[in-house]
């Protein structure tokens, strides 16, 4: 399964970075949309414990949204809009390692088949 995203993301990075992903169709992690808990790309904790505190402050928000590798998903965007994708690696590059998710509000986005 995979998503189309069909207008602008919420979220931290600013808006012609977050507009840069209009049209660009990534591969899901697990298939359907989930509620889960999402931080900000910048001001979010790098940390479990960090974490914890973010809940205990209400800075843990609640989102319905679909799950995308991250480090693929800026990949992918660097094809489609290079000065995007370079400002996920320079300004949110621990956002982008490997093994990271970013969650796409649900609203924003069209399922489509592969």
């Amino acid at each position: 399964m995979n998503i189309l995203i069909i207008s602008t993301p919420p979220g931290e990075a600013p808006e012609q970075v977050r507009a840069a992903w209009i049209g660009l169709t990534l591969p899901l992690l697990v298939a359907g949309a989930h509620v889960t808990e999402t931080v900000g790309v910048l001001s979010g904790p790098t940390t479990r414990f960090g974490l914890f505190f973010a809940r205990l402050f209400g800075r843990v928000r609640r989102e319905r949204g679909y799950f995308v590798d991250a480090h693929q998903a800026v990949e992918l965007l660097a094809t489609h809009a290079p000065d995007a994708a370079r400002w996920w690696r320079e300004s949110a590059a621990r956002s982008v390692r490997p093994g990271s998710v970013f969650v796409f509000n649900s609203e924003v986005c069209q399922e489509v088949s592969p």
